[in-house]
């Protein structure tokens, strides 16, 4: 949290819906947002801009290796901020990932932004494909680059290439 400049939870926020054992939606969805009152719900939106188009910007924030003492994996941390005055989804385009020029193994969780709304965005690259590519550690990473598709409602209305350049 500290790396988004998030000292304290303001609020948490989620949808809720219903499906049947079919997968058919039995009930509407809904938002549902808790509020801590008193909380200064401010965050940091700096680092490398990477992506402002249609109202989106996203911002490359750090690269982290992973904290336990069982994984290897590596995080690609970033900002996406939406001020297109309509919802946005962001996606990975399958399969898209290098590192350093090589394709990676990876996984990210699509992102669903209503107007005016932020989101931390997170790459986890995998230690295999990684050890593969003789990365090691953050220092070893010199540039990412992958493909993201920006959708409104179900258009897509951009797929744009990102590049995040570290310092060696």
């Amino acid at each position: 949290m500290s790396i988004y400049g998030i000292n304290e939870v303001g609020s948490v926020a989620l949808s809720l819906n219903q499906l049947d054992p079919n997968g058919n939606y039995i009930a509407e969805e809904r938002s549902i947002e808790i509020m801590v009152p008193g909380v200064d719900t401010g965050y940091d939106a700096t680092g490398e801009e990477v992506y402002r188009n249609n109202g989106l910007r996203i911002v490359a924030k750090t690269i982290l290796e992973d904290s336990s003492e069982y994984s290897s994996d590596m995080y690609v941390l970033m900002l996406a901020e939406n001020t297109s005055g309509r919802t946005l989804t962001i996606d990975d385009t399958y399969d898209s990932l290098s590192v350093n020029g090589y394709m990676t193994d990876y996984s990210f969780y699509s992102a669903e932004l209503a107007d005016g709304e932020s989101a931390a965005l997170e790459i986890r690259l995998q230690e295999s494909s990684l050890e593969e590519n003789q990365i090691a550690s953050v220092s070893d990473i010199s540039e990412i680059e992958v493909g993201f598709e920006i959708k409104a409602d179900r258009d897509i209305i951009d797929e744009p290439t990102v590049l995040i350049q570290f310092d060696s």
